[in-house]
């Protein structure tokens, strides 16, 4: 299932993005202790994580478990780290306990070991659920890759049922840092929900693209077990703001 919702502007998307998490966290933990969010990087969902920060004091982060998509091998100090931006833009201004929080370890001595190590930690502070993540946050590329699963790598493309929940990969030559550890496919496609948001006319090709399910594209192959929804504004989605976008309420 998934709906697609278009907004005015970036500002505006990213409102209903907030009050769309928002309202998912509320709902999630009237039938549950702990609600797991996956973060992406990444310069589009900055206004979000603002936005969840500051307009929804009802949030109660005690009970959310914060973890992220994907992440660059450099230190969590570098302007390249998803970690540093999501502590910025989110954790720095929410009471939510360090125990509940996540990242992926770039300290941990190679890629491939840092994978290993957040695959663990995910199965540990998710034991016993029949699901990961109760929502996942992401984004896409001009290309089509979302988090780290790029159009290049086989295993991006197929949910292999072999398949990891985190994984060591390499970007393509192209990209500033190729060393990454994404979470893979089992992990997103086993989350209750997902959410992309895109913004900007360099998305629109990838987005019409994933949309009408060109199996080259990774974003392609995401399909949670519930709902997945777009957030867009008129240059990613290459049309005008909906009238439904432009008064969305999650509730």
């Amino acid at each position: 299932m998934s709906d697609v919702h278009v907004f005015p502007t970036l500002d505006a998307l990213s409102r209903a993005a907030a009050q769309h998490i928002a309202a998912h966290v509320q709902t999630v933990l009237l039938d549950q202790d702990v609600y797991a969010l996956a973060l992406a990087g990444g310069s589009t969902p900055e206004r979000t994580y603002e936005l969840l920060a500051s307009g929804f004091p009802r949030i109660p982060w005690e009970r959310v478990h914060l973890f992220w998509g994907d992440e660059r091998f450099v230190p969590s100090s570098s302007p390249q780290s998803n970690e540093r931006m999501a502590r910025r833009r989110l954790l720095s201004s929410i009471d939510v306990p360090s125990s509940n929080v996540h990242p992926i370890p770039t300290d941990a001595g190679s890629p491939a070991a840092a994978a290993r190590r957040y695959e663990q930690e995910i199965n540990s502070v998710l034991s016993g659920r029949d699901h990961t993540f109760d929502l996942a946050v992401l984004g896409i590329g001009s290309d089509g890759h979302t988090a780290s699963l790029f159009p290049d790598d086989p295993m991006a493309v197929t949910d292999h049922p072999d398949d990891r929940l985190v994984r060591a990969v390499q970007a393509p030559d192209t990209y500033d840092v190729r060393d990454r550890i994404t979470c893979t496919l089992k992990a997103f496609n086993s989350s209750s929900e997902a959410v992309f948001l895109a913004s900007g006319e360099g998305k629109q090709s990838a987005v019409q693209r994933a949309q009408a399910g060109d199996p080259a594209l990774p974003a392609s192959h995401i399909s949670p077990r519930g709902r997945l929804t777009w957030f867009l504004d008129p240059d990613a989605a290459a049309k005008p703001p909906t009238t439904r976008s432009e008064t969305y309420n999650s509730s």
